[in-house]
Parts: C-alpha cells; structure tokens; sequence
C-alpha cells in the first residue's frame, strides 16, 4: 500500500486523517489475521494427526490384552503340572495381574477413542472452512484497501486545492463522511481484537494437547516392552512344553517327561528325575515376567481424558469464532456498512 503523507491535521480535516491512519491499521490486522488463519491451518493438520494417538493407544492395548490372555491360558495348563506348576502359577498371577490393569485401561481407552474420534473430523472441516474464512477475509481487506486509497486520494486532491469556499465545502464533505465511517468500524475493529484473542485462546489448549499427547507416547515403550516380555515367556512355556514331551528311558521303557513328572515321589525314578531336574531348572529360572506393571499407563489414560476435556474447550472457542468471523464478514463487514453512508443512510 502506497504511503500517504498527510499535513498537520485541522478541524476540518482531522476525521479524515483519522479514517486513514484507522483503514491503514485495519489493512495491517487483517493481513495479519490472515497469516494467524493459514498458520492455524498447518497446526490443526498436525494435531489431526496426533490425535490418532487415542486410536494407536486402543489398538496396542487390545494387541496386549489379547497376548495376555494367551500367555494365561499357557501358564493355566502348566499349574497343574508337578514341578513346574508352582513357578508356573506365580508367573500366571503376575500375568493376570497386568491383564486386569490393562483391560480397564483398555476400556476407557476405547471409550475416549470414541469421544475423540469426532474431534478428528470437526479439525478436518476446520480446516476446510478457514480457506473459506481466509478468502472472505481476503475480499474485506481488498475494499479496505481500496477504500484507504480512495479516502487518501480524495484528502490530497482537496488538500492541494487553493484556499476558496470550494476547497472548504470539499474538505468538510470529505471530513463528515469520514466522521460516519471511523464510527462505523469500532465494531469490525472489535470484533478482530475477539477473533484474535480466540485464536490466542486456540493456540493455547493446542499446545496443552500436544503437551498432554507427548505424555501418552511415553507409555507405548514400556507396553512394547511387556509384548516382549510375554513373547519371550510363550517360547518358554513353548520350550517346555517340548521338554515334557520328550521321552527317556526307565526300567526298559520309554517314558514321556510328563509322565515322569506325575511320579517323581517314586524312589525307582531317582535317576529320571535328575534328568528331568537338569531339562527343567534352566527353563523354570525363565519361567516369570521381569516386570509386574506398565509404567505410566494411568498417567497416559488420565493425559487421553484431558485431551478430551480440552477438545471440547477447543471445539467451543472454533464455534464463537465463526460466529464473530461470520459477523465480520456479514453485517459488520466494512464494505457493506460503508454503503450505508454513500447512500445518505447514517
């Protein structure tokens, strides 16, 4: 926008050197305005995509839940086993234990996906409406603009007439009319002073989602880590399993481990069960998870229900700004009311 130089400001010219110092802020806010708009557009399709963490959460807690259920049942079957089903049902509490802890985790979880899911698809139409937003914004700032250019022009030309009654009656014209129009954009400045502040209020809880979203990634390592605990413990019991299959000779018969196992009282077998004690120990001292809880999985559950709480401050602040955008852009937009004057309405 080309820079006017304007003389010291007289009764008869001050409302008009007013409007043009008021249109030039407006034109610098709404360009600005625009750029917050854009830059929130870029944000809004990040936080999209962190938001998926409520979904990644569901998935890894259901892909746990399920492998402990497995690993129960194989500590299940071996607890009845002599020898082995002592050390078999300590592991098998300790599985139960974390299953219990993930399944109600599991559940709100699921039930917060379900809230959240929602939430994706309003950021996803968020962002389609504020390319409508900044087009709409875009037209308002090119009359603003122009009608800076055609108020400066308007004041130099009468400004540079000769001192006469001519000059006079254009200067005060000019000056009514500008008069009309700085009080007719108080209200679109305020309502860009709103828009700005909501979208200061929008940045905000974004960053407390995203804050909040970086604690709930933390617990996907150690969930990982007990997927590989229980994998590692199902080859055990795999391994064993093996073993109690195998079959040793006793007394000229060929017998099953297992079956060993169901007479290891019986002094005949003193020689098999040492056998079966050396096949067995180095698979028992395996037999047991090296961890009994998830750390951080309450803390991440508690961190999904904030998100949810702050989706929905965030959906409220989205809806009172398009009210205020819809407002500016409608029955308080500039071009619109400034018609009213050139028409002799106000």
């Amino acid at each position: 926008m080309s820079m006017v130089t304007i003389t010291k400001s007289t009764d008869q010219t001050k409302h008009t050197v007013s409007l043009i110092r008021n249109l030039n802020n407006m034109d610098g806010n709404l360009k600005e305005l625009i750029e917050r708009f854009k830059s929130l557009q870029k944000i809004l399709e990040d936080l999209e995509e962190t938001l998926m963490i409520s979904k990644k959460l569901a998935d890894k807690l259901s892909e746990l839940y399920t492998l402990l259920v497995i690993t129960e049942k194989a500590l299940m079957a071996l607890s009845c086993v002599p020898y082995v089903g002592p050390v078999a049902k300590v592991a098998k509490q300790v599985v139960t234990q974390i299953k219990n802890v993930v399944k109600q985790a599991k559940t709100r979880v699921n039930d917060l996906e379900k809230k959240i899911k929602p939430h994706r698809k309003k950021i996803s139409k968020f962002k389609e409406d504020i390319d409508k937003i900044v087009n709409k914004l875009s037209k308002v700032d090119d009359f603003v603009k122009k009608d800076n250019q055609l108020v400066s022009t308007a004041h130099i030309m009468s400004s540079a007439l000769p001192t006469s009654r001519y000059k006079n009656v254009s200067q005060k014209r000019l000056n009514y009319a500008s008069k009309l129009q700085n009080k007719i954009l108080i209200v679109p400045d305020e309502i860009l002073e709103q828009i700005n502040k909501l979208l200061s209020a929008t940045d905000s809880i974004i960053e407390v989602i995203e804050k909040l979203c970086d604690i709930i990634n933390l617990v996907f390592k150690p969930i990982i880590d007990v997927i590989d605990e229980l994998d590692r413990l199902l080859v055990v019991v795999n391994q064993i399993n093996k073993v109690m299959d195998k079959k040793i000779n006793v007394v000229f018969k060929r017998i099953s481990v297992k079956d060993i196992l169901e007479l290891l009282d019986n002094p005949l077998l003193a020689g098999p069960k040492k056998i079966v004690e050396n096949l067995l120990k180095p698979l028992l001292k395996e037999l047991g998870l090296s961890m009994d809880n998830i750390p951080g999985l309450g803390e991440s559950v508690g961190s999904l229900g904030k998100v949810f709480e702050n989706l929905n401050k965030m959906d409220k602040l989205k809806t009172t700004m398009m009210e205020s955008v819809s407002l500016f852009t409608g029955d308080q937009n500039p071009q619109k009311t400034f018609k009213q004057v050139d028409v002799g309405k106000i």
